[in-house]
C-alpha cells in the first residue's frame, strides 16, 4: 500500500512540474515574441533570396512531379493533401517561408506575427483617398509566409460569405448550394448549428472560444432591443448577430498547415521544400504549356520538372506578381518591364479588399475580466480563456442597410471587449503615425472602453498589384485604391450612424454609459457631421485582410485570368487556386478552403485513370 501511495504521489508530482515547465514555456514565449514585434524591423525587399535568384547556374532538381503547388497556404496546403490522396500523383510543394511555431498558434497572438518572418512585409503605394493617417500615407498589407499561409498568421474566423454575395460573384459552374458541399467537406463542427448547413468529422474544426466576455450578454440585450436576431452567420440567416466560430482545437489556431497538410506530409508521394521563393513558371512557348518552376532555395537557383500541371497558390498579392514576371499579364505592362509577353490577361487590376474602421466606445463601468499572464496561460492550455479569442473578439454582426439584397449584410462588426490586444503594437500594426497615435489610441482606456470595430463586407473600389521591377527579389507595387468610388464611403456612414443612433441608445448601452469616443482627429469639420466623419473614415479605415480579386475567374480573358476550373486562360498545365480568382464581395479563409476543396476535386477526377 505504501508503494501505491509513493507511486502515486511521484506521478502527480512530476505532472504538476511539467505543467510548470510548459505554463513558464509559454510565458517565456508570449513575452519575447511581443517585444519583439515592437521592434521587428520588415523587409522592405526579399534579400534572403537575392543572392540564389542572381545565380546564373541552374540546378536540375534531382526529381521529377507529376504536379507542383507553389504556395503551402490557405489553398495551396489543401490543395497539396487531398491531391496526394492519390498515390500515384507525385507532388512536390514549393513554400518560400518556414514552419509554424508554437507562438503563431495561439489565436491571440495574430498581431505579433505581423512583425515576423513569417509575413512578407508589404504595405500598400501611398494612398490619395485612404489611409490618410498612416505614415507616409501607406496601409499595411499582411501576407503570409509560413506553412499555412495566411490562415497561419490571420485571426482563425472562419465565415463564409452569405449566399446572396456568393451568388452575385458566381461564375458557371459555381453556386451557392452547389458548393456548399465543399463547404462542408472540410468541417468538423462543433457548435450546433443550422445543421443543413455544418457537417462533423471533416480536419477542420470550427468551435466557438471560451468563456464568454461580461460584455457579451449586455450586447446581444442591445441586439435584442433593436430586433436583430441571434444566428449562425454561417448558417440559414446571414444578417444578425452571433458568436464568432473559430478554426482552433484544444485552444490552439488550426490552419490548414495543421489541419491538411500534416496528413499529407506523411506520404510518399509528397515533397514540401519550404524556405524555397518561385522565381518563374517555366512555359513552353510554342504550345504555351507550363513545364515546371525555377526556384530559389540555399543561396541556389533550381528548376524543377511539373509533367501534369504548375498550380499557383502563392496568395493574392504573389500569384499576380509570379505570373506577370513569367510573362502572363497585361501586354503594356509587361513590356514597361521588358518582359516577354506569352499571354495578355488582366492579372492584377482587379484587387479587391474588405476595409476595416476601427470604433471605440467609452463605458462607465470597468470590463476588464483578464487575469495575470499565468492565469490565462493555464486556461489556454487548458482549450479556454483570452489566447484562445482572437484579439477577444466575443460577437460578429452583420447589418443589412438600405439599398442592398435582402439577406446580404452590407457591414460586419466585430465587439472586441478591453483590453485591447497588445496595445502598444498597434501604432505599428496599423502604420498609423504620431497624430493618429497621441489623439486616437493614446486615449482608449483598457480597463472601460470596448471596440465596435465595422468591416465594409462588399467594397465597390478595386485597386491593382503592378511589378516595381522584373526582378523577383524586389516586392511588387500595390495600391489598394480604398474609398475610390464613393459608395464604400457611405456604407461607413451608416455604420457609425447604426452604433451612434441605434446601438449606443439602447437601454443595455446605457446603462453602462456608453458614448462614441471622438478621435481627436478632423477637427477643422463640425462635430458628428458626416464630413467630419468621413474625414476620420479615410484617415484610420485600413485593411481588414481579405485581399481578392488580381487573378479574378471568369469566362472572358478581356476581363479574367482563369476558367471555371482555374485554369489559366490560354494556356495548358497551369491553374491558379488561391483567394485571387474571386472578385466582387467573395473571400475569407472559409471561400478558399471550399475552392481549393473544389478544384481539387476537379483535378484528381481528371487524373483518375493514375490509380
Amino acid at each position: 500500500m505504501f508503494c501505491l501511495h509513493l507511486t502515486v504521489f511521484l506521478l502527480v508530482h512530476f505532472a504538476h512540474c511539467d505543467e510548470n515547465i510548459t505554463i513558464q514555456y509559454y510565458k517565456q514565449l508570449i513575452q519575447v515574441g511581443s517585444v519583439r514585434a515592437l521592434s521587428y524591423n520588415l523587409s522592405q525587399r526579399n534579400v534572403e533570396f537575392e543572392k540564389g535568384a542572381a545565380s546564373d547556374k541552374l540546378h536540375d532538381y534531382p526529381k521529377k512531379f507529376d504536379v507542383v503547388i507553389i504556395g503551402a497556404g490557405t489553398a495551396g496546403a489543401v490543395v497539396a493533401t487531398r491531391l496526394s490522396e492519390n498515390p500515384k500523383l507525385r507532388i512536390a510543394v514549393i513554400e518560400a517561408g518556414g514552419e509554424e511555431s508554437d507562438f503563431s498558434k495561439i489565436p491571440n497572438m495574430a498581431f505579433n506575427l505581423q512583425f515576423s518572418d513569417m509575413n512578407w512585409g508589404y504595405y500598400s503605394t501611398p494612398q490619395k483617398n485612404c489611409c490618410l493617417g498612416m505614415n507616409n500615407q501607406q496601409c499595411m498589407v499582411p501576407s503570409g509566409k509560413v506553412l499555412g499561409g495566411n490562415s497561419a498568421i490571420d485571426f482563425g474566423i472562419y465565415r463564409r460569405s452569405s449566399r446572396v454575395r456568393y451568388n452575385e460573384w458566381a461564375v458557371k459552374g459555381w453556386t451557392y448550394f452547389d458548393d456548399l458541399y465543399y463547404y462542408k467537406k472540410s468541417e468538423n463542427e462543433q457548435i450546433r448549428g443550422d445543421y443543413l448547413y455544418h457537417k462533423k468529422g471533416g480536419v477542420l474544426n470550427v468551435e466557438y472560444g471560451k468563456p464568454d466576455s461580461p460584455l457579451q450578454p449586455l450586447v446581444l440585450k442591445a441586439n435584442e432591443e433593436l430586433h436583430v436576431p441571434n444566428i449562425d452567420y454561417n448558417g440559414i440567416r446571414s444578417v444578425g448577430v452571433g458568436k464568432p466560430q473559430l478554426n482552433i482545437k484544444h485552444g490552439q489556431k488550426q490552419s490548414t498547415n495543421t489541419a491538411f497538410l500534416d496528413y499529407a506530409r506523411s506520404r510518399d508521394n509528397v515533397e514540401v521544400l519550404t524556405h524555397a521563393f518561385a522565381t518563374k513558371i517555366i512555359i513552353n512557348e510554342s504550345n504555351k504549356t507550363a513545364q515546371g518552376v525555377v526556384f530559389v532555395k540555399n543561396d541556389k537557383k533550381y528548376k524543377i520538372v511539373a509533367t501534369k500541371e504548375v498550380i499557383v497558390s502563392a496568395g493574392t498579392i504573389n500569384s499576380a506578381q509570379l505570373l506577370m514576371l513569367s510573362g502572363i499579364g497585361p501586354r503594356d505592362h509587361l513590356k514597361e518591364h521588358k518582359i516577354k509577353v506569352l499571354q495578355d490577361l488582366p492579372v492584377g487590376k482587379t484587387l479587391k479588399d474588405k476595409t476595416f474602421l476601427p470604433i471605440i466606445v467609452r463605458t462607465n463601468t470597468s470590463l476588464h475580466n483578464q487575469g495575470d499572464l499565468d492565469t490565462v496561460v493555464k486556461q489556454y492550455l487548458r482549450g479556454y480563456g483570452p489566447l484562445v479569442k482572437p484579439l477577444y473578439t466575443d460577437l460578429l454582426e452583420f447589418i443589412h442597410a438600405d439599398g442592398t439584397p435582402e439577406d446580404a449584410p452590407t457591414f460586419q462588426i466585430l465587439m472586441v471587449p478591453p483590453p485591447r490586444t497588445q496595445a502598444a503594437l498597434l501604432p505599428r500594426v496599423f502604420n498609423y503615425n504620431q497624430t493618429v497615435t497621441q489623439t486616437f489610441l493614446k486615449s482608449i482606456n483598457t480597463e472601460t472602453d470596448f471596440a465596435l470595430d465595422v468591416i465594409n463586407l462588399c467594397s465597390k473600389s478595386s485597386g491593382s498589384v503592378k511589378l516595381k521591377s522584373s526582378n523577383p527579389i524586389d516586392h511588387p507595387k500595390i495600391d489598394l485604391n480604398y474609398f475610390s468610388d464613393p459608395r464604400d464611403v457611405e456604407v461607413f456612414l451608416k455604420a457609425v450612424k447604426f452604433v451612434n443612433e441605434q446601438l449606443v441608445k439602447t437601454k443595455a448601452f446605457r446603462e453602462i454609459g456608453a458614448s462614441l469616443q471622438t478621435t481627436g482627429l478632423c477637427t477643422n469639420y463640425e462635430k458628428g457631421s458626416d464630413e467630419r466623419n468621413e474625414c476620420v473614415i479615410r484617415a484610420l479605415a485600413t485593411s481588414a485582410y481579405e485581399f481578392t480579386g488580381t487573378t479574378a475567374m471568369g469566362e472572358d480573358p478581356k476581363t479574367s485570368v482563369v476558367d471555371k476550373n482555374a485554369q489559366v486562360h490560354g494556356m495548358m498545365g497551369l491553374r491558379v487556386v488561391d483567394a485571387g480568382i474571386f472578385s466582387k464581395c467573395v473571400s475569407g479563409r472559409a471561400d478558399t478552403i471550399m475552392a481549393a476543396e473544389k478544384i481539387s476535386d476537379i483535378i484528381k477526377q481528371k487524373y483518375s485513370d493514375l490509380h
